[in-house]
């Protein structure tokens, strides 16, 4: 007496590993996207604590604080001590910025290979020295550069000047107006 196969057939086993593969593949490609936009999130947030604690320091100084030698500084401290590849942090920065906020450093992941992580901040005394053609109606003010990850991704609400998309993140620069 013949008794039928109960088992699968191997074309049916690769249908199914195929099916699961390919699910698999766009579940992982989702979580991927959502966690680069949850860092984003992080890095504009960290960016308006940045902000708040600027317009603080400017209103108990008179002015935004000043980088030694007029150059750029890094807002806080990176674990390599760098940020943008060779910048540091100004100690005049920090000790104006840190009676209003504790430093912190945005998380670098996935910026590393861009050379741009962090942000930078520099003072602009004059009213065209930051502008980058965005007219601006105070004389004295600042900006700060910072890139997040994915090509083509907004700077943020209040953001009015992006630079230039990178091939696996945006450059953006934050102008006070």
């Amino acid at each position: 007496m013949h008794t039928p196969n109960r088992g699968f057939t191997l074309i049916e086993l690769l249908v199914v590993v195929a099916v699961i593969s390919l699910l698999s593949s766009v579940v992982l490609a989702s979580i991927s996207d959502t966690r680069a936009r949850a860092r984003n999130s992080q890095r504009i947030q960290l960016l308006d604590q940045y902000r708040n604690s600027l317009e603080l320091a400017r209103g108990q100084s008179g002015d935004y604080p000043q980088v030694e030698g007029g150059g750029y500084s890094c807002l806080g401290v990176p674990s390599d001590g760098t940020c943008h590849g060779t910048l540091t942090q100004s100690a005049v920065v920090a000790a104006a910025l840190s009676q209003h906020m504790t430093l912190m450093y945005p998380d670098p992941t996935n910026l590393a290979s861009v050379d741009y992580d962090g942000f930078v901040y520099f003072n602009c005394p004059g009213r065209a020295a930051c502008s980058r053609g965005v007219n601006r109606p105070t004389a004295s003010g600042y900006a700060v550069v910072y890139v997040l990850e994915n090509a083509g991704v907004s700077c943020g609400p209040g953001v009015p000047y992006i630079y230039q998309p990178l091939t696996n993140g945006t450059y953006c620069i934050y102008i006070n107006q």
